[in-house]
């Protein structure tokens, strides 16, 4: 009983020096002392060998916290220092990759508003299109009611010279001829069945004589002075002047009047007044 409270007793001490061996900084290899040579070897070795595992875990805890820090990563482990020089070429690589980005929008944007202002002109010149077709369109309708009427008009121009012939024909007999009364009634009757028939064919003479000189409707052939007329009327007719379904056919051929300071009298080749 004695020997097992000695021994006790002195593994008890024993652990009380390791311990205090444990929190020294810098520790001493541990010794294992035997009293009276009273211990069992055995036991006193197991004793220092659990006085080393649990020193050995404050050891490495202290060894760990004397060394570089470590960074924990978003799984809690360690990671290694940041390379400043890769930090450096990543944010220039960036920068150039963001401005490229920028230059490619910027392209973008003009090549864009370069297509509206396309657009624009085509928009422009598919209405101005539209409106020259309608015009066409227009055109070729008039032409196609104005086509009867301009053959009927190179056909009635045609007739031009035998009616004044006739014309002429007839007013010298009414005027200068001495005719029977049959006669002037035939003549009058010939006149008469005539202009019927340029009525019908839509064909309408027109004389200018007393008239003031219309250059719309009247072409002059001669002038000469008559202080007796107002300046710039027509004295003589050449040739009567024709319409044609409302529109001028030929202008009449007249002589004017040019009095005044600065007339100057020229002559004509003689013809009756009608």
């Amino acid at each position: 009983m004695r020997v097992e409270m000695e021994q006790a007793m002195t593994q008890s001490e024993h652990k009380t020096h390791l311990e205090d061996q444990a929190c020294s900084p810098r520790p001493a290899a541990t010794a294992v002392t035997v009293p009276g040579g009273l211990l069992d070897l055995s036991a006193a070795f197991e004793s220092a060998l659990a006085a080393i595992e649990k020193f050995e875990p404050k050891t490495e805890a202290k060894t760990a916290d004397a060394g570089a820090p470590a960074y924990e990563g978003a799984a809690g482990g360690a990671v290694a220092p940041v390379d400043d020089a890769r930090l450096n070429a990543l944010t220039a690589s960036l920068t150039a990759q963001l401005a490229s980005a920028q230059r490619e929008v910027e392209k973008w944007r003009m090549e864009a508003s370069e297509i509206r202002r396309n657009l624009g002109r085509a928009h422009a010149e598919a209405t101005q299109a539209q409106a020259d077709l309608a015009s066409i369109r227009r055109m070729l309708a008039r032409a196609e009611q104005d086509l009867p009427q301009q053959a009927s008009r190179k056909i009635v121009e045609g007739l031009l010279t035998g009616l004044d012939t006739l014309s002429t024909v007839v007013d010298h007999l009414m005027l200068h001829e001495p005719l029977t009364e049959h006669g002037r009634q035939a003549v009058e009757m010939l006149n008469t069945e005539w202009r019927r028939t340029l009525q019908r064919v839509a064909l309408e003479p027109f004389d200018a004589v007393g008239l003031p000189f219309d250059p719309q409707r009247h072409d002059i052939i001669a002038r000469i002075a008559d202080p007796m007329q107002p300046n710039g009327t027509v004295l003589r007719q050449a040739a009567r002047g024709y319409l044609f379904g409302g529109r001028l056919l030929r202008s009449a051929q007249v002589v004017v009047n040019a009095a005044g300071p600065t007339a100057r009298k020229q002559e004509a080749e003689p013809f009756d007044n009608t």
